[in-house]
């Protein structure tokens, strides 16, 4: 067996030797055992196991095609990791020759021989050459006193739960989340609130921490509610338990009332008005009065207005002043009869208000004049301007 691997290998280094254009040269049993190995590999796959190291050939042969003689030996530099792109430059510590190359696995960084990770290493923290003080860890990359990133707090690490941030307000701790901000408040209300809050409205309010954002007013209810007005609602009402928040800006809280199953209120200055069909009006102004003799006619009337003379007439909801008579003409005319003028006349020439005594029978149209009348036996002339005998 021992003269066949031998010859084997003997003939194996002749072909080599030809592809290559070497001279050919003697070689015993003895050497070509001893240099076969080194030599085949050499040629085959250069560096890599068991190769590693490159091989050293005779010397009167050149190294094959892509490596090189460094020290006596054949390597091939573009991964050979002591002799990376050039014969005697050494990779350093845990790194790798690639292309010619020294680098450093993923996530780390070459600084001068060393692979470091950037985020952690104490000795390159945040850059290489960036060594911490004794005692100091490396924290995403800056350096800390204390493990987890955090400042001392009264001569001390804060101790957070995961997910937490240490926030250090005059040596008290606040542990606050991603989402979270510190306030630093007095007694129960120092802590963490919503990221956004205005720490100046830190209310305590039926035991609990609370606060508004930038804009709003803080307000606890009578019924422990908590509340932050602000915007088009900032008038705080609590006037009832239920009724208790934000209302527009104008709004009079005196004024709120229940209608139609919610709850409602009015601005200054008027007047709140529930109506039987469950709709709620705010009178003031010019309309003051409210009217509420059947569902379809509720709301608010011109100020004085008599409730009991809302009558429909033309398709419309209309109503006199008190002390006046509303009438309805065919015509669907709504007049309205004070005493001066008490008796409606609705004739073929109209439908107006006249005197007690006057004869409708007797009512005409006159051209610039309108509807006139005379009293029983009378008869109006338009020419003349006057009432004559019949």
């Amino acid at each position: 067996m021992r003269l066949a691997t031998v010859l084997g290998v003997a003939a194996l280094t002749a072909a080599c030797n030809a592809i290559l254009g070497l001279d050919a040269y003697e070689i015993d049993e003895e050497t070509a055992a001893a240099d076969a190995a080194p030599i085949a590999c050499g040629l085959d796959v250069p560096g890599s196991s068991p190769c590693d190291g490159g091989f050293e050939p005779p010397p009167d042969i050149d190294c094959p095609p892509l490596t090189e003689r460094c020290d006596g030996r054949c390597v091939d530099v573009d991964i050979d990791e002591r002799h990376c792109g050039r014969c005697g430059k050494r990779c350093g510590e845990g790194m790798t020759c690639s292309a010619g190359e020294c680098v450093c696995p993923e996530g780390l960084t070459a600084c001068a021989a060393s692979c470091e990770d950037l985020q952690r290493s104490t000795r390159a923290c945040g850059r290489c050459g960036n060594s911490c003080d004794p005692g100091e860890h490396c924290v995403d990359g800056r350096c800390s006193p204390c493990p987890d990133g955090s400042e001392r707090c009264a001569g001390r690490c804060p101790e957070c739960p995961a997910n937490t941030v240490a926030h250090c307000l005059d040596g008290r701790v606040a542990c606050c989340g991603d989402d979270e901000q510190p306030c630093d408040r007095p007694g129960e209300l120092f802590g963490c609130y919503p990221r956004g809050t205005d720490c100046t409205t830190a209310t305590l309010c039926d035991g609990e921490r609370n606060a508004c954002d930038a804009g709003e007013a803080p307000h606890c209810g009578s019924g422990g509610g908590f509340y932050c007005c602000g915007g088009e609602r900032t008038t705080f009402c609590d006037v009832a338990s239920a009724a208790e928040g934000c209302w527009d800006t104008d709004t009079d809280c005196s004024t709120i009332r229940r209608c139609g199953g919610r709850w409602w209120a009015c601005d200054h200055g008027q007047t709140p008005w529930c109506g039987s069909g469950g709709n709620f009006y705010c009178c003031s102004g010019d309309y003051s009065t409210f009217c509420d003799p059947s569902f379809g006619n509720e709301g608010c009337w011109t100020t004085g207005t008599d409730c009991s003379t809302i009558r429909q007439c033309g398709g419309q909801w209309r109503a006199c002043d008190p002390g006046e008579t509303p009438h309805c003409s065919a015509a669907g005319e709504f007049k309205c009869c004070d005493a001066e003028r008490p008796l409606f006349c609705d004739v073929a020439a109209g439908a107006a208000c006249f005197r007690s005594t006057t004869d409708c029978a007797s009512v005409v149209d006159c051209p610039g004049r309108g509807l006139v009348g005379c009293s029983a036996g009378h008869r109006f002339d338009c020419g003349a301007g006057t009432c004559v005998p019949n």
